[in-house]
């Protein structure tokens, strides 16, 4: 069980993520991410809120472990060495990056 700064943490890093690889997230682990309803869209921000209270609660597994944190964490390491930047700043997929 990591600690809720770890949470914090975490979070502050996945929500630097482009809209597209942060809705993977959502979709990957199975979680609900519904439109706003005086808003219309979730904001990054708001997406990033909503993945802490879910990492926060320890009733919430994740997909591959008992632990939706620990499972985050895992994935968003892949997603690092999966898709490392190139000179221009430009994400290329390494397959045998590890």
């Amino acid at each position: 069980m990591l600690s809720k700064q770890t949470h914090v943490e975490l979070v502050s890093v996945l929500e630097r993520m482009v809209t597209k690889d942060l809705d993977r997230i959502f979709h990957t682990f199975g979680l609900a991410h519904l439109i706003h309803e005086f808003h219309g869209k979730f904001s990054s921000a708001d997406k990033a809120n909503l993945l802490l209270g879910l990492l926060n609660d320890p009733q919430k597994h994740g997909p591959y472990t008992g632990d939706l944190a620990l499972d985050m964490l895992q994935y968003s390491v892949d997603q690092f060495y999966r898709y490392k930047q190139d000179n221009l700043g430009l994400k290329t997929y390494h397959t045998n990056s590890f």
